[in-house]
């Protein structure tokens, strides 16, 4: 995925703008899904080895 600020931003910010806070909320999305896969299994095999 290129990463296009730098040349986006100096033709049109608005749309930069917009384009940037998509791609942080669709990366900060990942990051939980991420977050909660990672962290769901731990702390059911943890609740799974104190039972």
């Amino acid at each position: 995925m290129p990463h296009l600020d730098i040349p986006f931003h100096r033709r049109n910010p608005i749309t930069l703008d917009c384009n940037g806070f998509l791609i942080h909320f669709i990366l900060l999305a990942h990051l939980k899904v991420l977050i909660f896969v990672y962290l769901i299994p731990s702390l059911l095999s943890t609740v799974i080895l104190l039972h």
